[in-house]
C-alpha cells in the first residue's frame, strides 16, 4: 500500500499549525485577561486611547483563530494518510484561510489606530502560508 500523495505535507504543516495554534491559544488567553494592561501600554507607547472592549474583541478573534488552527493541525496530523478525509481537511484549510483574512482585517482596524496598519498586511501574508500549504496537501490526497 502506497502512502497518500499529500501525507507528508499534511503532517509537516499539521505539526506547525498545531504548534502555532497552541501558542496562539496561550497568548490569546493572556491577551483577553490582560486587555486593561494592554490599554495602558498602548497609551504609553503610542499616546493613543484604545478601549478595553476593542482590545478584548481583538484578543477573542485571535483566540478563536488559534483554536481552529490548533484543531486543523491535529486533524491534519491524524488524517494525513487517509485519502477519504481529504475533503474534510481541505474544508478545514479553507476555514483557516478565511479566518486568517478576518484576523488581518480586525488587526488592521486596531493597528491603524496605532499608525502601523501596514503590519496587518504582513500578518495576512504569514497567516495564509500554512493554510494554503494545508489545502494543497489535502488536494493532493483528494486527487488520489
Amino acid at each position: 500500500m502506497t502512502e497518500a500523495p499529500g501525507a507528508k505535507m499534511l503532517k509537516v504543516v499539521g505539526v506547525l499549525m498545531a504548534i502555532f495554534g497552541a501558542i496562539g491559544v496561550i497568548t490569546g488567553l493572556i491577551a483577553v485577561f490582560g486587555a486593561s494592561v494592554s490599554q495602558v501600554l498602548y497609551y504609553e507607547m503610542f499616546r493613543v486611547e484604545i478601549g478595553v472592549a476593542t482590545l478584548v474583541v481583538d484578543a477573542l478573534v485571535g483566540l478563536i483563530v488559534a483554536i481552529v488552527v490548533l484543531i486543523a493541525g491535529i486533524m491534519g496530523i491524524k488524517n494525513a494518510a487517509d485519502v477519504s478525509k481529504a475533503g474534510m481537511l481541505k474544508s478545514l484549510g479553507i476555514v483557516c484561510a478565511i479566518l486568517a483574512v478576518i484576523r488581518a482585517v480586525v488587526g488592521f482596524i486596531l493597528l491603524s489606530a496605532l499608525g502601523i496598519g501596514a503590519m496587518a498586511i504582513v500578518t495576512l501574508i504569514f497567516g495564509l502560508v500554512l493554510p494554503i500549504l494545508y489545502i494543497l496537501g489535502a488536494s493532493k490526497n483528494a486527487a488520489a
